[in-house]
């Protein structure tokens, strides 16, 4: 038979919530990071693009992993929770941010594809 004294650290210990928090900040990346992701992506839309439309379409699928990453990351209480407390509630609105930059691109690339055509056939 257990020892009261047992019992009671058993049962003090299962009726105890103990929270761990553990330190997020070294695994998510840096904001210049995430900046950079976003530009280089961007930017790779414009230049694909260029050379094959639909090639536009692949840094814009990636943006769009980003945005999921970012969405997963930050819809999770006990993630987000740790997010803002250690990186501030600036980080979620630069991940947001920077991740959507190579979707607006491919947006902002089909229309000014589709404007300069317009513009050069009624020159023509």
């Amino acid at each position: 038979m257990l020892r009261p004294s047992v019992v009671n650290v058993c049962v003090a210990l299962v009726l105890c919530p103990l929270t761990a928090y553990a330190e997020v900040a070294d695994k998510m990346p840096s904001q210049p990071r995430l900046w950079a992701e976003g530009l280089v992506l961007g930017v790779l839309v414009f230049v694909l693009g260029r050379w094959r439309p639909w090639l536009a379409l692949i840094p814009g699928a990636l943006g769009a992993l980003l945005v999921l990453n970012a969405w997963g990351d930050f819809h999770e209480p006990a993630m987000a929770e740790a997010i803002r407390a250690e990186l501030g509630s600036g980080y979620e609105a630069v991940s947001y941010t920077a991740s959507a930059i190579p979707l607006v691109a491919v947006a902002v690339y089909f229309i000014w594809r589709q404007v300069r055509r317009k513009g050069g056939s009624d020159g023509a």
